[in-house]
């Protein structure tokens, strides 16, 4: 059941939060209404200018998405205390996306628990090498997870689902023993192959490999968010 009544979108520059209708959950066939927010509005791309001065982590530039949700979602959108979890939901544009292949839940998804995404460390990004972000590497908005494997950095995000249960997301609705929701770096945690080394990519003239980190070395920062988990079940 809806919470609140949607208003009018603005008419210029795409969207990077949007309300929509209830989406179809692809796995049960059946609606998933949103239902964690008292109310909502559109913010075009435009509308980050109202942000804080963006930071520069590495080669990304964005906020921390804890302190860009006051400015942007929580501004039109309030989540309910009840709100555990957030979904980001990736474009599906079938007139330009002419090759996607069968078998996957259209569009992509991903998600966090609210404390990981509140954390400081997960990364609302809109450019990168000060520019604005291309379409290869997530445009218009993307989240950037550091310490978790890549995927679950989601790209071209155009909606932002709050919800009380763990939602789907693409990966792990198709093959959830090798696609843990939490997908957290980890080198205890053998898949198809071994994770406890990486290749190192650094411009060396041969292939090095070195241990791979518990977090992918961010665990002074991020490991108080699984206290009293098992993450060799919970990955």
């Amino acid at each position: 059941m809806s919470l609140g009544r949607r208003k009018a979108s603005p008419p210029n520059g795409p969207k990077v939060y949007r309300r929509g209708p209830a989406h179809p959950d692809h796995r049960y066939g059946q609606e998933a209404p949103d239902h964690q927010y008292r109310r909502f509005d559109s913010l075009p791309i435009a509308g980050k200018q109202d942000l804080p001065a963006p930071l520069r982590r590495g080669v990304v530039d964005g906020h921390p998405l804890g302190r860009a949700l006051p400015f942007g979602v929580h501004r039109f959108c309030q989540p309910l205390p009840s709100a555990k979890y957030v979904q980001f939901v990736s474009d599906l544009n079938k007139q330009q996306m002419t090759h996607l292949p069968n078998g996957f839940h259209w569009p992509y998804s991903e998600g966090l628990r609210m404390d990981e995404a509140m954390h400081s460390l997960t990364l609302l990004a809109f450019g990168c090498y000060g520019q604005m972000l291309p379409k290869q590497n997530g445009a218009p908005v993307r989240v950037v997870l550091p310490w978790k494997w890549g995927y679950k950095s989601a790209k071209s995000i155009v909606r932002f689902h709050f919800t009380d249960e763990q939602p789907h997301t693409l990966w792990n609705d198709l093959d959830a023993e090798e696609y843990g929701f939490y997908s957290n770096v980890n080198p205890n945690i053998s898949h198809r192959w071994s994770q406890a080394h990486e290749r190192r990519i650094d411009g060396s003239l041969f292939d090095r490999t070195i241990p791979t980190q518990m977090f992918n070395g961010y665990g002074d920062q991020v490991a108080s968010l699984y206290k009293g988990m098992d993450l060799t079940k919970d990955y």
